[in-house]
């Protein structure tokens, strides 16, 4: 109840009850001097008049500045809520844009996880054609040497090389007539370099694995004259060095120690 009175009192209605109030006493008091002192008939004495304008102007005053006063604290109380609904709103609306934020940041991550599934997906497809593709070139390695009648083709065209590899120092192998027949592989080595280039130069994350994958197709013999390889090119050494920094497969031979000089 008393709630409901203080709100009351403090709102525009008091203060338009005043004003009325106002209006109302000052109208009655002027009607009950003009009754009592004879306005109506004859003339007022001017001390009385003086009195009376003293207290009108005291009593009506005061309860208009009430009136006012309470109309200006409502107003101050109004644009205290329009601030605080202003204040409101503009936190809601900070919020709605923190959650746009996460939403875009989590759409963001969606699209680069996406992003990152296709381009591994592609990597991975072009990695299996290629590898596909070498098996095609292994398959193919064979050469005919001049003093025999049979061919060496695939897992014994790398034996019969690497024969030589084992006997000979790497100087004398190249220069040797038999290990000639080295050069015809020349294509394979082709092959497997740009297949080690297409590792590298990825941006897939575990390069290792593909390596570790491609690597463990390779023979032993195959090995071997890959690392020989490396006496004929600078940039297939300096490929098959950064290789062999993720996968050890090469550096366990002995020939792979003499050619780096490790």
């Amino acid at each position: 109840m008393l709630n409901k009175l203080k709100d009351w009192l403090f709102s525009e209605n008091a203060s338009f009850a005043l004003a009325i109030t106002g209006f109302l006493v000052l109208g009655g008091t002027i009607f009950l001097f003009l009754a009592n002192f004879g306005g109506f008939t004859t003339t007022i004495d001017s001390d009385k008049l003086d009195h009376f304008g003293s207290f009108i102007g005291g009593l009506v005053g005061a309860i208009w500045s009430l009136a006012s006063f309470i109309l200006l604290y409502v107003s101050l109380q109004q644009q205290k809520e329009d601030i605080r609904l202003t204040n409101e709103a503009l936190r809601l609306q900070i919020d709605e844009f923190k959650l746009q934020q996460k939403e875009l940041e989590g759409t963001k991550i969606a699209l680069e996880e996406q992003s990152k599934t296709q381009e591994l997906q592609r990597f991975e497809s072009t990695f299996f054609n290629l590898i596909e593709h070498y098996k095609t070139v292994f398959n193919s390695v064979r050469f005919k040497k001049t003093d025999y009648a049979g061919i060496y083709q695939k897992e014994q065209a790398f034996a019969y090389i690497v024969n030589y590899i084992d006997k000979l120092e790497i100087i004398r192998f190249k220069e040797h007539r038999d290990t000639k027949e080295f050069e015809k592989l020349f294509p394979y080595f082709t092959f497997v370099r740009s297949i080690f280039k297409f590792i590298l130069n990825s941006t897939v994350e575990n390069k290792m694995f593909y390596f570790d994958l491609f690597i463990s197709i390779l023979s032993e013999d195959e090995k071997k004259c890959i690392i020989m390889y490396c006496a004929y090119s600078d940039d297939f050494k300096n490929i098959l060095e950064k290789v062999n920094r993720l996968n050890h497969s090469f550096s366990k031979f002995e020939l792979y120690k003499r050619i780096f000089n490790v």
